[in-house]
């Protein structure tokens, strides 16, 4: 019997360290593979100009990619834990391209992706009465709301003439057509959007802004993790011309100060906070 006690003893104490180790095995990150991105116009051109290109998981928003670069050359190479990725690739002046891949570590991992000339989208911004909105801001969704943006601080900032212009003397206006939501606004006006589809054979596009208003907000202390926005309360007539899916996006503001100033609202009560 003592010596059955022995031997049982000793089966049972490899049997439990290695019921230990399981968890350790099973937390090892997943293996790193280099890939390579290459970036061509269309019919297969070289690419001369700057290029923006990010790696984004595939349960991220494209406002936080794992990796992202702007290049000189048409190419981007970055190292990443093998998985299911959106491939995003810009530049100032082109249509935006994403592509789903899954890299592996038996895979070649090596992308091309090309770029096409977004067509020319022009207009004016005029008030109720006709007149010119000299100075109306023009913004694509992505740059006109920053906390809540579509795309990383990196890319808005090497993408600005593409998705951000200022309507001229005569109210006149400039951008490439991507497809975005564009939004309008103008200091005491209430603002105004289009949902821009590049497809489409109207390259035009004109925009009326009514009396607006103001909006002041003072916080007992500033909170730079904090957002404020504004969104539309009230009737169906009070509605502003922005929907409400847009409205917390375009006036989010980063609660950095204690005090927050609203310049073109719709002429409606407003809720806050």
């Amino acid at each position: 019997m003592r010596k059955q006690g022995r031997t049982y003893g000793r089966a049972v104490v490899p049997t439990f360290l290695l019921l230990l180790s399981l968890p350790l095995l099973a937390a090892a990150p997943p293996a790193e593979v280099a890939v390579h991105v290459a970036v061509q116009q269309a019919g297969g051109l070289a690419f001369t100009d700057p290029v923006y290109v990010a790696l984004i998981p595939a349960d991220q928003p494209p406002a936080h990619p794992l990796r992202e670069t702007v290049s000189l050359l048409p190419a981007a190479d970055f190292t990443v834990p093998t998985g299911d990725y959106a491939v995003m690739v810009m530049a100032p002046g082109y249509a935006e391209e994403f592509r789903e891949a899954r890299f592996t570590a038996t895979s070649r991992n090596t992308m091309a992706i090309e770029l096409k000339r977004a067509p020319a989208l022009n207009g004016t911004v005029v008030n109720s009465e006709g007149e010119p909105v000299a100075g109306a801001h023009l913004a694509y969704a992505p740059a006109a709301g920053a906390p809540m943006s579509d795309m990383s601080t990196a890319a808005v900032q090497f993408l600005a003439q593409s998705l951000r212009t200022t309507a001229d003397q005569s109210g006149a206006w400039h951008l490439p057509a991507l497809r975005f939501p564009l939004m309008v606004e103008a200091d005491g006006r209430a603002p105004s959007w289009a949902m821009i589809n590049p497809s489409l054979p109207a390259r035009s596009l004109d925009f009326i802004l009514a009396k607006g208003a103001s909006l002041h907000v003072t916080l007992d202390r500033p909170d730079p993790a904090a957002v404020v926005s504004a969104v539309a309360v009230g009737g169906k007539d009070e509605k502003w011309h922005v929907p409400e899916r847009f409205q917390a996006r375009m006036w989010g503001r980063e609660a950095s100060a204690a005090s927050l100033n609203w310049s073109a609202l719709g002429a409606a009560r407003a809720s806050c906070c």
